[in-house]
């Protein structure tokens, strides 16, 4: 599992932070997404064998924000 935060320009209101956490949130492989307004960035919880970093960006991008990836972690996970 791995987690990206992407700079995400032009989420202006609630609904911007909505529309994307649903858009981003039915891809296949996402485990979680959180869009912050306040701090324009879109952190998402993924599964690296399903869903690409590329993929992502390209959803955001999809609905008209500037997208651009800050930072890429490794997520430990406990079996």
């Amino acid at each position: 599992m791995n987690a990206v935060h992407i700079r995400t320009h032009g989420l202006e209101d609630d609904q911007c932070t909505a529309t994307v956490e649903m858009v981003v949130g039915e891809l296949d492989g996402v485990a979680a997404v959180v869009a912050v307004k306040s701090m324009g960035i879109t952190s998402v919880l993924f599964y690296e064998e399903t869903v690409s970093t590329r993929s992502i960006l390209r959803a955001i991008r999809s609905m008209g924000f500037d997208a651009r990836l800050l930072r890429a972690d490794p997520v430990a996970v406990a079996s």
